[in-house]
């Protein structure tokens, strides 16, 4: 019986840690639906980060290609790799991403986004990379 009534109360005291924790409202989709609402363009990237901190980012750097004759350069967005905040800082204060830069953002498999950045380190707009099921579905 003083078995049973142990059992009773540590279930219910882990209820409620979990409950008052918020453990049990943990929604990382509505997280992620929020942190993209948040994000305008024109915010600089540290108020982005201060929003959400990203698990990645990437920059941009000019390709050249050869094209009929012509000599064409295009902006191409390099690997992913993850959010180093000092790193950026010292590429932006140096005047080394001309092309800019891409946050990554990846709560679920379908609530995910790009953040992309232009030189000055501002948002310039948010676009929703293809998913599995957005490549299945073709």
């Amino acid at each position: 019986m003083k078995f049973l009534i142990g059992l009773v109360l540590v279930v219910g005291i882990g209820y409620g840690a979990m409950h008052y924790g918020g453990l049990l409202s943990f929604d990382p989709a509505q997280q992620g639906r929020d942190a993209k609402a948040a994000i305008k363009p024109g915010m600089s990237w540290q108020k982005v980060v201060a929003v959400s901190e990203p698990g990645e980012c990437r920059f941009y750097v000019l390709q050249k290609q050869n094209i009929g004759g012509n000599e064409i350069e295009f902006p191409k967005p390099g690997p992913f790799m993850p959010f180093d905040a000092k790193n950026l800082e010292d590429r932006l204060a140096d005047d080394s991403l001309p092309e800019g830069f891409e946050f990554y953002y990846k709560f679920t498999t379908e609530e995910q986004f790009l953040v992309k950045f232009d030189a000055a380190g501002d948002v310039e707009g948010i676009s929703k990379p293809p998913t599995m099921n957005d490549l299945l579905d073709r």
